[in-house]
Formats: C-alpha cells, sequence, structure tokens
C-alpha cells in the first residue's frame, strides 16, 4: 500500500494523531494512578499475610501438637505451614530456591545436561528440572528459579503436552520464575557487548514467545567480577530513559516543577512512556573482591545503585546487591542428598530429634547477617552448583525450617524469589549508596588476584571473536537476500528465529553457549573447551556456507528476477534485476583485459565466442555457477583455493563483503603460492599489489598445525603449490586494497602474471580506462618483495631503519591516502627493536615530492621526519618478556586458570635491547613496509606499516612456550613510549566505555597493596590507551585478554600463558595447553605446546579534546586545513573494523568462462532517491531557509566521512518533494551517461572492427554500483544486529559508539534514516523493541526508582529533563506505520527495532 493513501489529507492526520495521543493519554493516565496504588497494594497484601500467619499459628499450634501425639511423632507430607508473607516489624528471610548450572566446566555441555561423566561431577540438569517440577506442584506455595536457557530449552522441547502445561501453570502462578533470562550466565570480563545481548536474547525471547514472561532480575552470581557494561545494558538501554522530576531550587521556592514539552498533546504520551527503563530492575552476584566485601558488610552497603555509565548517568541506574554467603546457603543449612549438614529432624520417636537446635540456628544466622544489610528483609540463596537433582530433600527441609521458624516468632522466613526481594527493599523506600564504574580486579584473598582469566585460552578467545564476527555477517546477508531463497525451507522448530529456520542457527546456540563464565573465560577443563570449540566450528562451517551462497546470490547475475522479489525481505534491489543480454560486439574492460592474455588464451576465448554466437554466449554464461568458500585456516597461511596454481588459465574469485554499514577501504590479505599473480578490479583493471614472506611461522610448525585441523594425511605443501619439503614451500602472502560498500560485496580477479611485456600491455590499457593514471604492478622492479640483508640501500652503514610514510602513487584507486602517515624507526644496535613513531602530517599543497615516498618506496629518515610537520611523536619501544608462574609451593597461592601470580613484580626480559641476536629481515613495496624480527626461537614479531596510513600492526607468534625448565611462564609485549601519564590509563569496558584506571588504587576503599603486578592487571576486549597532555599512545586487540600500565608511559598486554600448576579454584587441571596429531600406526600422538598467533593495532595520535580544538570534519577542510583524526575517532573506527571485518570468500574458475559471464560481480544497498551528497551545499542552503520549521537537527557524517549538519523534512508532503525533484535530477544525469554509454559502446565497436576481435559477452562484470552512492549510517553507528526474524521482517539494533564528551563532533546525537537504509523496500511499520527485543517498548511497565544517598546535582537533573523532551521527539518518528522513520541516537545508546516491510 502507498503511504500517500494512508492518510488523505495532513488534517486528517492531524486529528488520527490527537485521537491517539488522547486515547494512549487516558491509558497513561490509568497506569499512573494504578501505579500510585502499587505500595498500597504491597501494603494491603502484608498486613493481611501477617494476619493470616497469626491466625494459622494460634490454629496450628494445637493442631500439630494434636498430630503429633497421635501419630507417632505426627510428621505427614502437607502438614507444614509454607504459606508465610512478609510480616512488618520482623526480620523477614527470604529463601530462594535455585541451582546454579554451569553450560560447561568439570564436563560438557551434554553431560551435565544427561548426567553422564559422573567420575568428574555428579550433576544431571534434566533430572533437576524434572523433580523440581514435580515438587512445585505438590504444595503452591514452593518457589523455584530457574536461570540458565541453554539447558531449560532442552528439557522443554523434550517435555509431553501434559507436562508443559504444568509448568506453564507454575510460571503463571509465580512458583518457577524466570531469573536472568538468558542462554546462560555470560562472563563480564571476555565478554564482548554485542555477544553479552545476542545470548541474552535469544533466551529472553523464548521465554517470552512460550510463556508470555519478562524476567525482572539479572541473577550474575558466578562471574569473576562485574563490569560497568553489565551493569548498563541490563537497565537503561533496554528503552526510554526516566524522566525525572526533581527540585529545582533557583529560586529557593522548593517546588517541584518540569520543562514539559510545548505540545500539551504529548504530555499523557511521556506520562506513559517516558519514565521506562525496558530493563532489569536489579541484578545481584556473588564475587566482589574481598576488601570490597568486608567495607561493604561492615558498611551495611552491600546493597546499592550502580550506575555503569558515566555518559548515561542516571538513566543506566539499577538495584544491585552482593550475596551473604556466595551463592550458597548459610553454613549447615545445605540439603542436597550427599551433603553432610544436618536435616531438619522433627520425629521425636527418632534419634537426633533437633527442631528447637534448628530454630535457634536459623535466628542466630539470620539475625547475624542482617547487621550487614539495610531494611529487615534479607536472602538466603538455597541451593548450590546443580543442586536439587532429588528436590523433595531441599523441599522437605524448608517447609519444615519455614514452619518451625515462624511457629517460633522471632523472625519470618518465607518462600520467596529475587523479585519479590526487591520488591520488598523497593517498598522500604530507603536511601541507597551510590555505585559508580565496575568491580575489577577481583581477588578473593591478597594474593588470589582472579585476573589469569582475563588471557587464559587466548587461541580460543580469538576463535569466539572470529566465530561473532561471522555469524553477525552471516545474519546480515541472511536477511538481506533472504531464507526462502537460500533454500532454508519450511517452518521449522527454528530456535533463533520465529519462522523458517536460520542457518546461522547453530552457530548463534554454539556462541551463546561459548559467553558462558567457565568458557570464554578459559577456566573449563582441557576436554570441555575442545567441546566448545568443536560446536562452534560445526555452527561455523554451517554459517560459512550460509554466508558464501547469500555471496553467490547477491553478486551472481540471475535470470529469475521473480525469485528475488518474492521471497527476499529486502526484495526489490535493483541488483535483483535481470541485465539485458549485450550486443555481440559489446564488451566489458574485464573481457578486453582477459583478451589479451596471451596469444593462446585470447584465441581460445574468441574461438569459443564465436562458435556460440553473441546471444548463445550470453546464455551460456548464466549457466556459470560459482562455488565460493572461505579459508579458516588462512591465519596459518593455509587456504587450498587462494592457493590454487593460477598457470593452467585459472582466475581466483575473491569477494569481499562488508558488514559494516560505512564504506570501507582495508587491506584483503590471504595466501597464495607464487609471487607470480596480480589484482584485477571488477572493472578489467589492473590495481597495486604486493607479494609478502610469510615467515610468522616455521615451516614445520605450519605444517604441523595444518595436519592437526585436517588430519595427519594433509599435504600442506602440496595443497600451496609446491613440492613437499621443497624451496617452494615458503609462505607468501598478497595484499591489495579493498573499497567494499557497505553492506555490500565488492569482488576481485587474483591472475597469474605473464611475461613482463605482456603485463605492460595490459597495465597500460588499464590506465587508459582510469584516466591515465599509471597502476604499477608488483614485480616490475626487482627489489618490491626483498630482504634486508645490508647488501642494498646503503642501509648497511646505518643503524636506524625506518619504515611507514605516504603512499607511493596518491589519490587513486588500490592505495591510501589520508592527511597523516605514520613513520616507526628501528635499531639494528638493539637487535631490530623499535625506537620511535612520528606521526606526519601533511602541509597544506605538499606532494609526494615533499616529506613523501621515493620512487623504490625508501623513507625519509628519522631526523627528516621530525624535520616535516608531526602530528604526533614520541619515543616508543616494543619489548618481550615473561613472567614466572608462582608454583604455590611457598604458600597455597599458585597461577593458575583463574589466579595470575608472578613471583617476583618484574618479569624475565626476553632479548634484553643490548642484544643484538635477533634475526632480522626488512619487506619494502608499494603498499606495505615491514620489519620481521624472530625475537626468540619461540616467538616471531613482524611489525608492519601500510603507506599512507596512521597506524601500525603487529603480528605476533608465541609458542611453544618452552617450560622444560620446570617454570610456567606468562607471557606478555610491553610498548614503552616517553609519554607522561601520571599513573592512569584507560581499558574498554565489554568493547563499550573506556574507564579510566589508575595504578595501584580503588575508588570504593582504601586498596592494600599486595600484588603490584596481578591487582593491576584489567580485563580488555578492544583496546587500551594512556595518553598526556597532547599525544594519546593507543593499542587494539584482535581478542579478550588482560592489560595494565605498570609504568607511565607504558603499556603491557599478556599474550600467552602455559602453566604447571593449578590454582585450586576447582578446575582441578593446570592451565598446559597442546596440540596433537595422531599418525597411523603410532601408538602415542604427537603432541607440541600451542601456538598463539594474533594482531595488534597500534598507534600515536593527538589526544582527543572536548573543547573542539581537535577534530576531524568538514567544517576544517572547508577552511583548507589538513585535518589530522584524533586519538578518540581512529580507536572508535577501527575497534568496529577489527570486530567486524571483511569477510573473504574465493572460487576458482577458468579464464574463459569468466570473461564471457554475464554475472555482476559488485553489490550493495544502493542509496536514496536523493542525487546530492548529504552535506551539499544544496542541503545547506535549504537548512538556512527553513529554520523556521520544526525540525529534528543533528550532526551527520558525509559519504566522504566527513561530518556536516543534515535536517529532515518536517512533513511528509516535503520529504517528498524533495525526493521528487532529486528524482527529475537524477533522470537528467542518467539520461546524460546513457549517452556518453553509448558513444563508448561505439568506440568499442569500431576498435574490435580494427582489432578483427570475435564474440561478445555482456559487461556485467565491471563494477555496476547505484548511479548513487549507497547510504552509509553515521559514522558514530554501527548495526549490531540485523536478523531475518521471518519473512519480510527483521531484527535491526543500531548502537551509538561514542562516549559522551569524547569527541567533539561524533559525541554528539546522530540520526538513521531508515527509509534510506532500506531504500528500495517499503516498510510497511517500525516497533521499538526493548535492547533484548523481548517486548514493545510502549507496552514495558514503568521501572523502579531508587533514591540514593547522593543528590543528583542541579545540571543532571536538567539533562534528564532534556533527555525525556527528547524522548518525545523522537517517538514521533517510530512506532508507527507512518514515515518518515528516523532514528535518533545519543551517545553510547543502542536501540532495537522490528522492522515490518510491505508484502
Amino acid at each position: 500500500m502507498e503511504r500517500s493513501s494512508r492518510c488523505a489529507s495532513r488534517s486528517r492526520c492531524r486529528i488520527l494523531s490527537f485521537v491517539l495521543a488522547a486515547c494512549i493519554g487516558f491509558a497513561a493516565i490509568a497506569a499512573v494512578i494504578a501505579g500510585k496504588h502499587e505500595h498500597r497494594h504491597y501494603k494491603q497484601h502484608e498486613n493481611h499475610q501477617q494476619h493470616r500467619h497469626h491466625h494459622r499459628e494460634r490454629h496450628h499450634d494445637h493442631h500439630d501438637h494434636h498430630d503429633h501425639e497421635h501419630e507417632g511423632g505426627g510428621w505427614r507430607p502437607g502438614r507444614y505451614n509454607t504459606r508465610a508473607g512478609p510480616v512488618e516489624g520482623k526480620l523477614n528471610v527470604h529463601l530462594v530456591a535455585h541451582s546454579h548450572d554451569d553450560v560447561g566446566w568439570l564436563k560438557t555441555v551434554d553431560q551435565y545436561y544427561v548426567g553422564s561423566n559422573n567420575s568428574i561431577q555428579v550433576a544431571a540438569v534434566q533430572y533437576i528440572l524434572d523433580t523440581v517440577v514435580e515438587q512445585l506442584s505438590l504444595d503452591p506455595n514452593r518457589k523455584f528459579i530457574q536461570v540458565e536457557q541453554g539447558f531449560f530449552q532442552r528439557w522443554w522441547r523434550r517435555q509431553p503436552k501434559d507436562v508443559r502445561r504444568v509448568v506453564r501453570r507454575l510460571v503463571k502462578n509465580g512458583q518457577l520464575e524466570f531469573t536472568n533470562g538468558g542462554w546462560c550466565m555470560h562472563d563480564e570480563a571476555a565478554t564482548h557487548y554485542a555477544d553479552m545481548v545476542h545470548q541474552m536474547s535469544l533466551g529472553l525471547r523464548l521465554i517470552r514467545r512460550q510463556f508470555g514472561q519478562v524476567p525482572r532480575i539479572a541473577w550474575q552470581i558466578d562471574p569473576f567480577g562485574h563490569s560497568a557494561v553489565q551493569g548498563y545494558l541490563i537497565s537503561a538501554l533496554g528503552g526510554f530513559h526516566a524522566m525525572f522530576f526533581a527540585r529545582a531550587d533557583d529560586q529557593g521556592s522548593g517546588e517541584w516543577h518540569c520543562d514539559l514539552p510545548s505540545n500539551i498533546l504529548l504530555l499523557p504520551l511521556l506520562l506513559e512512556i517516558g519514565c521506562n527503563s525496558g530493563g532489569f530492575d536489579a541484578v545481584f552476584f556473588a564475587r566482589a573482591d574481598y576488601e570490597d566485601s568486608e567495607a561493604r558488610y561492615r558498611e551495611r552497603t552491600a546493597e546499592f545503585v550502580w550506575r555503569g555509565s558515566e555518559t548515561l548517568k542516571q538513566q543506566a541506574e539499577v538495584f544491585g546487591g552482593r550475596l551473604y554467603v556466595h551463592y550458597l546457603p548459610p553454613d549447615s543449612f545445605r540439603y542436597d542428598t550427599n551433603n553432610w549438614d544436618p536435616p531438619v529432624q522433627d520425629d521425636p520417636e527418632l534419634y537426633d530429634y533437633n527442631v528447637q537446635e534448628r530454630v535457634d540456628k536459623f535466628v542466630e544466622t539470620a539475625l547475624k547477617q542482617a547487621e550487614s544489610y539495610r531494611t529487615n528483609h534479607i536472602m538466603w540463596t538455597m541451593g548450590d552448583d546443580f543442586a536439587y537433582s532429588n528436590a523433595i530433600t531441599w523441599f522437605r527441609n524448608m517447609d519444615k525450617l519455614i514452619h518451625y521458624v515462624n511457629r517460633d516468632g522471632r523472625v519470618n522466613a518465607l518462600y520467596s524469589t529475587p523479585s519479590i526481594y526487591v520488591d520488598a527493599k523497593h517498598h522500604a523506600n530507603e536511601s541507597w549508596p551510590l555505585k559508580t564504574g565496575d568491580f575489577f580486579p577481583y581477588a578473593d584473598c591478597p594474593h588470589c588476584y582472579w585476573t589469569g582469566y582475563f588471557s587464559s585460552r587466548p587461541a580460543f578467545k580469538r576463535y569466539v571473536r572470529t566465530c561473532s564476527a561471522l555469524l553477525l555477517a552471516a545474519q546480515q546477508v541472511e536477511a538481506l537476500v533472504g531464507r526462502s531463497r537460500l533454500g532454508r525451507g519450511g517452518e521449522g522448530a527454528a530456535v533463533a528465529g520465529e519462522g523458517r529456520e536460520s542457518g546461522a542457527e547453530e552457530l548463534e546456540e554454539a556462541m551463546a553457549v561459548a559467553q558462558h563464565h567457565d568458557s570464554v573465560s578459559g577456566t573449563a577443563k582441557q576436554h570441555v573447551n575442545d567441546d566448545y570449540t568443536l560446536r562452534l566450528y560445526r555452527g561455523a562451517v554451517k554459517a560459512s556456507s550460509l554466508l558464501t551462497e547469500a555471496i553467490r546470490c547477491m553478486i551472481y547475475r540471475q535470470s529469475e528476477a521473480d525469485t528475488w522479489q518474492s521471497q527476499s525481505p529486502l526484495r526489490q534491489m535493483p541488483s535483483s534485476q535481470p541485465l539485458s543480454s549485450p550486443s555481440p560486439a559489446t564488451t566489458s574492460p574485464l573481457m578486453r583485459a582477459l583478451g589479451k592474455r596471451g596469444a593462446a588464451a585470447a584465441a581460445g576465448a574468441a574461438g569459443a565466442a564465436g562458435a556460440v554466437g553473441g546471444g548463445q554466449a550470453a546464455r551460456s554464461s548464466r549457466s556459470l555457477k560459482l562455488s565460493f568458500e572461505m579459508c579458516p585456516l588462512s591465519n596459518i597461511s593455509f587456504c587450498p583455493p587462494s592457493q590454487t596454481d593460477l598457470q593452467d588459465g585459472k582466475v581466483l574469485v575473491v569477494a569481499v563483503y562488508n558488514p559494516l554499514a560505512w564504506a570501507r577501504k582495508e587491506i584483503v590479505r590471504f595466501p597464495v603460492s607464487t609471487a607470480d599473480v596480480e589484482v584485477m578490479n571488477a572493472s578489467g583493471a589492473i590495481i597495486p599489489s604486493q607479494v609478502l614472506p610469510d615467515t610468522l611461522l616455521l615451516p614445520t610448525t605450519r605444517s604441523f598445525l595444518i595436519q592437526a585441523y585436517d588430519g595427519p594425511d594433509a599435504e600442506p605443501d602440496a595443497a600451496a603449490g609446491a613440492e613437499p619439503g621443497g624451496a617452494g614451500s615458503e609462505a607468501l602472502s598478497l595484499v591489495f586494497w579493498a573499497d567494499a560498500p557497505p553492506l555490500g560485496v565488492a569482488s576481485f580477479f587474483v591472475l597469474y602474471k605473464y611475461p613482463e611485456g605482456r603485463t605492460e600491455e595490459r597495465v597500460k590499457e588499464g590506465a587508459e580506462q582510469e584516466g591515465g593514471v599509471d597502476r604499477r604492478v608488483l614485480g616490475d622492479e626487482p627489489e618490491a618483495v626483498g630482504q634486508d640483508n645490508g647488501m642494498h640501500g646503503g642501509e648497511e652503514e646505518e643503524d636506524e631503519i625506518v619504515i611507514g610514510g605516504w603512499a607511493e602513487v596518491e589519490g587513486r584507486e588500490g592505495s591510501s591516502s589520508g592527511s597523516s602517515a605514520l613513520t616507526l624507526s628501528f635499531s639494528r644496535a638493539q637487535g631490530g627493536r623499535m625506537t620511535r613513531a612520528v606521526l606526519l602530517k601533511r602541509e597544506q599543497g605538499q606532494g609526494e615530492a615533499e616529506g613523501g615516498m621515493g620512487a623504490r618506496g625508501e623513507v625519509p629518515s628519522a631526523k627528516a621526519a621530525a624535520a616535516a610537520a608531526a602530528a604526533a611523536a614520541a619515543d616508543v619501544s616494543i619489548e618481550w618478556a615473561w613472567y614466572n608462574a608462582s608454583d604455590g609451593k611457598a604458600s597455597r597461592e599458585a597461577s593458575g586458570a583463574y589466579i595470575f601470580r608472578p613471583t617476583s613484580p618484574d618479569p624475565v626480559p626476553i632479548n634484553p635491547p643490548n642484544s643484538t641476536a635477533s634475526s632480522l629481515q626488512v619487506v619494502r613495496g608499494p603498499l606495505v613496509d615491514e620489519v620481521h624480527r624472530q625475537v626468540a626461537p619461540w616467538i616471531k614479531e613482524i611489525v608492519r606499516v601500510y603507506k599512507g596510513t596512521n597506524y601500525a600492526e603487529m603480528e605476533y607468534a608465541v609458542g611453544p612456550v618452552p617450560v622444560d625448565d620446570g617454570f610456567g611462564k606468562e607471557v606478555v609485549v610491553r610498548l614503552s613510549s616517553s609519554l607522561a601519564s601520571n599513573a592512569t590509563f584507560f581499558t574498554d569496558s565489554n568493547g563499550r566505555d573506556f574507564i579510566q584506571r589508575t595504578r595501584n588504587f580503588r575508588a570504593d576503599w582504601n586498596l592494600t597493596v599486595t600484588e603490584p603486578t596481578a591487582g593491576n592487571y584489567y580485563p580488555v576486549n578492544s583496546g587500551i590507551y594512556l595518553h598526556d597532555k597532547a599525544t594519546d599512545l593507543s593499542v587494539l586487540v584482535d581478542r579478550a585478554t588482560g592489560a595494565s600500565s605498570l609504568n607511565d608511559g607504558q603499556l603491557e598486554l599478556m599474550l600467552h600463558r602455559r602453566l604447571l600448576h593449578d590454582d585450586h579454584r576447582g578446575v582441578a587441571e593446570a592451565l598446559n595447553e597442546r596440540v596433537c596429531v595422531g599418525r597411523r600406526g603410532e601408538q602415542q600422538p604427537q603432541c607440541m605446546g600451542l601456538v598463539v598467533a594474533g594482531t595488534l593495532r597500534f598507534g600515536l595520535h593527538p589526544h582527543t579534546r572536548s573543547d573542539g580544538g581537535v577534530g576531524s570534519g568538514e567544517v576544517e577542510e572547508a577552511r583548507g586545513e589538513e585535518v589530522v583524526e584524533a586519538a578518540a575517532e581512529w580507536r572508535r573506527g577501527n575497534i568496529q573494523r577489527i570486530f567486524s571485518p571483511l569477510q573473504v570468500a574465493f572460487a576458482v574458475e577458468n579464464e574463459e568462462a569468466l570473461a564471457a559471464e554475464g554475472g555482476r560481480y559488485t553489490w550493495h544497498i544502493p542509496g536514496t532517491q536523493d542525487s546530492k551528497p548529504v552535506g551539499s551545499t544544496e542541503s545547506m542552503e535549504s537548512r538556512e531557509t527553513r529554520e523556521s520549521r520544526e525540525s529534528v537537527l543533528s550532526m551527520q557524517l558525509s559519504g566522504k566521512g566527513g561530518r556536516v549538519m543534515k535536517e529532515e523534512s518536517s512533513s511528509e508532503e516535503e520529504r517528498r518533494e524533495e525526493e521528487m525533484e532529486d528524482e527529475e535530477g537524477g533522470g537528467a544525469e542518467e539520461d546524460k551517461e546513457e549517452t556518453e554509454q553509448e558513444e563508448q559502446q561505439e568506440e568499442e565497436e569500431a576498435e574490435e572492427a580494427e582489432g578483427g576481435r570475435e564474440g561478445g559477452v555482456a559487461d556485467s562484470f565491471e563494477e555496476r554500483t547505484s548511479k548513487r552512492p549507497a547510504y552509509e549510517l553515521p559514522r558514530s553507528v554501527a548495526i549490531i544486529t540485523l536478523q531475518e526474524l521471518h519473512e519480510y521482517k527483521v531484527l535491526l539494533r543500531l548502537a551509538h559508539l561514542y562516549e559522551a564528551e569524547e569527541d567533539p563532533l561524533l559525541s554528539q546525537p546522530a540520526l538513521v534514516n531508515l527509509d534510506r537504509l532500506f531504500a528500495h523496500q517499503e516498510i510497511e511499520k517500525v516497533t521499538e523493541l526493548s535492547l533484548m527485543a523481548n517486548q514493545k517498548l510502549l507496552k514495558m511497565r514503568p521501572p523502579m526508582k531508587w533514591r540514593t544517598e547522593q543528590l543528583a546535582s542541579k545540571s543532571e537533573v536538567h539533562e534528564d529533563v532534556n533527555a525525556a523532551n527528547k524522548e518525545v521527539r523522537r517517538m514521533q518518528a517510530l512506532n508507527s506505520t507512518e514515515g518518515p522513520f528516523i532514528v535518533e541516537l545519543g551517545p553510547m545508546e543502542i536501540r532495537t527495532f522490528a522492522i515490518q516491510f510491505d508484502d
């Protein structure tokens, strides 16, 4: 249905809006009135429970005594009074029955569920759920909380209908309460926030679908420390934030007031949704630092209001509590069958009758605990790991406790849940202390810092991050192409989706399990970790298949256009249209380029084309079905398709998918078998490339790892196109710059490079096509790939080696050119150690001859670099070392999977600065310079700088770590600089906020420094940085790890751990990872210690200042200034690129088949009808003439990356008029382009006639992008979820990437136009959801508001009022069927939408 038909006139729309607002207003008023009765209702309920309790107490005293007299002790089921509720004036002890069920730890997740492998641990979750449901159904007063959906959903799928009916009744009655609700209880140190949200959403959506329930309490009782992001993900980010009515005392009047919107019609709506956080009401956990816990118990601050974000402030507050006895019952009240605590024995005819003793102990313990908590309510967690396998032992004893304790009368005991407990706390109207920041690091004794697990199992942590990126990309392309089109048939029992089975479902579940606090943390037993890895691998295989099939569909021309249109949720894409068959004489640049690849190849292609004719050639080309595959082992230089021998007329097709909604130019790197290759883009032009020696792994190590993965019979050398063990077995990598459209695919072709004369001819033609730019090809110069052996360039006489700088040829495709370029200096005298970093700034009008690269890629010396304009400079060195892990003999505490405890605060240096033992190799080329350094026999370091970029990479391989000397080793790398950081540094919190850390300091208590190294380690998921007044030194990581700054100007990251002792925290196994290969005929497999390979990205940048003194954008460019990217902008952009890397797939095909192919090899979501780029002069002028109109004003990014002001039209008619004007202008441009194409076609026909070439092919291998640029999100916004829910409906999550005042421009609110994002699909409806996508935002209940001891400042009050007003404006464009659908995101905000497309 057209939008114009939905509302006949603007006046009618206004009337409908008025009626809607009025209706919603009445509902809101009713909700507010109901809310006012909440405390009264609670009070009445409490009084009623108290009255009923006293009545029953009087009634049952005699009745129970009568039972004892006449029934031989009186024990009879059902005779215990368990109907107690909260009692005013007494200490209320809330008994919360729970079982903490790890989704893998000592046993695998399957073994835990079915109850196998009990020699390790007796645990069977299926029996826990069976017996709990049975026992709950026997007494309506009993209660139990279920946490891990990963187990519950397995059990639920296997239950018959009658059991399901019982469970639904228990849930409805409040006896079975879902708490937390995620697939697992995720870790909070080694998890990325997107993965945390996804695993929580997976479980919560199923609970809502199956039971209609929304969990209220976060139950994070076992993670080993708690992150600030966890605090606010479960609170305000789920929906609209609170509107606070606060006292503003400007005039001293003492009146309460609030700045309300001028449009009074919005007031009722504000009353309903303005106070909605959309998250959990509270979070409970059991682990906090021992000194922190002691202080909180002593000061009665164990329960508090937690503010997790300094950006969101009050909008991100949640009630938090630290449990009293871990998550166990108090001592002597544990009732598992195999427990030694005494049961309540109430039969006087039997020995050991102990009712009074148990009651006295209960009362004593409760009163003691109450001394540490506020109000007359305390919680006892009645459970343990895998408790309730025989639930009757727990419930029978709790029945007795409640009965006899309440009959005693000193305290009141009741069956409860965390939500009942929180309601009681809220009803008390207490003032609570305010907690900010996080709870890291965690220590449970003076020498027991749980900071080792930040880095435990680094290879697995990397694999989790890799699978996370794969899952994100697979879900995106599945949504873009459609499950039906990808062959995901029929309605199935999809777990992740709501309709057809998703090809990414298995990986989604495996990733959810991997977020468990004993999985990605690296603290499970080895066989369990192997199981986690296997699950990820199996899911990744299916997701890779989905991704490659979707890529094929996206870039390949389809003759059946209706297939795309009818089955894709985004079906109306121009790329879905079939391309018309060209005339026989028409050829594309790609065909012309391929046609000149030698006389034989040309003759063969021409003969084939002439034999079938033009029309048949085009038709036959459609039968070509490229089969793409991915290379998960490219990190160890093993990729069979990319290492195919291309000398037999084969072409390697490289498809690059960009999962970011920004256009990006990045280096693509993969293994090849020979240096005699070159790269062609989709237009048929040769682009610069470079082949590099890959020396990261020794050939023997590489071969061993490939066999461990691919089987003992694998032949890695043969797969690489070389004879096993021959000279050609050296690993090589090909690199080139790839331009990829937002959420789109770009294709490239790797060809065998024929003799130089033939190559030069093709390069010349490519230069003619691209405007006369000379495109130099790697291999034209003898030193493009080489080794610095002191025999060339005169460098053997100089100690200093300098790499990096400007690109050789600026401003053309296939190269990178920025306003700044990094150079690094290395010292031969120090064994090739890096010594200095300089960020060069391009001066106004500076060309390549001035301060740039020479013709052969030489880099200016450090002195020359210093003479040039430097945006930032510092002495920076890279140092390697290892900590000697404590073996626990001198004391009980050893380094293990959890704990990091070095024997000395100073690590053992590896290859100290005065050493010259390092093996050094320098590689230079047109795209990248590298310094390869063998730091130790088991450590290899490659530092590289891509020309024209402002950062460097350090690729490393560590291992096998030697332990023959009997010392466990914890390997670190240090970047030491001359920056004065004043004991302060910053680490990210789950990839979101950066939190300031101060060495040897805690904000919440006076720290006793017992472990100066381990006590200053913090978790890092994305990056760590420090700065002085002018410069930032930043390091970004490719996986979660532990890091610190133990000295000013120095950043230290732990990259590997190989330990020989257990730390006695439960896993009972040393962290000694090995890789083994079992060979035929051998009794024992061959094993070697784990080798960890990875990449750190680091840079030196001007420090970001919130006063606007440093920044980049259109404003500065308009003044003619060369803008240097500031530190915050570089960090945030690169963090997102690392988290969502380009996904590369490969296919091998014959040249002649590709030359005749009519497919489309570049695809993206086209832009809007607007032919003018965002931020053009016309847009700015029109904005100035419309200042008086009501509008939404925001900082937005242009397609080139600069920020401009963008205003959305205030009415539907104006928006459509602008679009029509843009369409008319665009049509004129298209006519002009068609004329130019016709002229070019005539020239090509004449050229073909002159050259005598025969046959013809379609020109669709050319880059067929939209006539207008693809829509890009602002550079401050990222898509963290794009997932198909069912046909014509997708789930979209958008995240603002910046904190408040982090960047003067990018920290501003940003606008996202959903109409433009999904430009070629009509949006029927947009519904905003909670963060976890388990409830509609407008229907969510108001959140609890907690009074804190710290009064809000006046500025914070006004900020909240202004934020609430913005919420009202923002809501007018959403949650409706009327566009335009424009989303505003404030700093650090995440918003979630269900988008329904017109079917």
